[in-house]
């Protein structure tokens, strides 16, 4: 990245970040995560700015913090984590931020969910939009119910109390470029997903797992 001068994280052979990690920031450059997790960059290589271009230079840098938009984590050993983009993260009604891309990421390994994607922007807490996976085909609506509600309230227990997923809501349709819920890319369309369904996204939801 040519703001930074190149300088930012990095990883040796003696200290393998796992995977998804972007490794340490290096000797010099300074990190730090605002309230909603977005990443700030610091460091003696940072631009002062784009050459005539004050507005797009106000866009990114904040009191000589360098920013462009991604969130993530730092980890007990400093590593960097990206976990997702600003644009994604949405705020709850109690106040807090939350970034759907890692709690997606908890559900990876659910064999009865396909795709997933969580949303909760002015519900109390965030709600899951999913579709059947091949290998749950062949379940009916209750045993699937079942399934799913056990894990939920395991993937729960390890989850802060404001992250915790309120509901599954099992989508009847395979989300894909086709209908519009899917990028060229095959990335989500969250604004597409959230307004085709946001009806059962935004009513009283009592059960963990649902039909729509």
């Amino acid at each position: 990245m040519t703001e930074k001068f190149c300088d930012g994280t990095f990883w040796s052979e003696a200290s393998w970040p796992p995977a998804g990690c972007v490794g340490k920031p290096l000797p010099g450059v300074e990190i730090k995560l605002t309230v909603d997790e977005e990443v700030f960059f610091r460091s003696s290589g940072l631009m002062t700015g784009y050459y005539k271009n004050p507005e797009k230079t106000s866009e990114v840098l904040i009191d000589g913090w360098y920013h462009r938009g991604d969130t993530g984590k730092l980890d007990e050993n400093g590593n960097l984590w990206i976990t997702g983009r600003m644009s994604e993260v949405f705020k709850t009604t109690k106040g807090k931020f939350i970034g759907p891309i890692k709690l997606e990421d908890k559900f990876d390994a659910v064999l009865e969910l396909g795709q997933v994607c969580i949303c909760g922007y002015g519900l109390d807490q965030p709600v899951m939009l999913a579709t059947r996976s091949e290998f749950a085909a062949d379940l009916d609506n209750q045993e699937l119910a079942t399934k799913l509600s056990e894990t939920l309230e395991h993937i729960n227990t390890k989850l802060p109390p404001y992250e915790r997923i309120a509901a599954i809501i099992i989508t009847p349709e395979e989300w894909a470029i086709m209908n519009g819920l899917l990028t060229p890319t095959m990335k989500l369309k969250r604004k597409s997903l959230i307004a085709k369904y946001s009806e059962v996204i935004n009513a009283k939801i009592t059960d963990r797992v649902s039909f729509a």
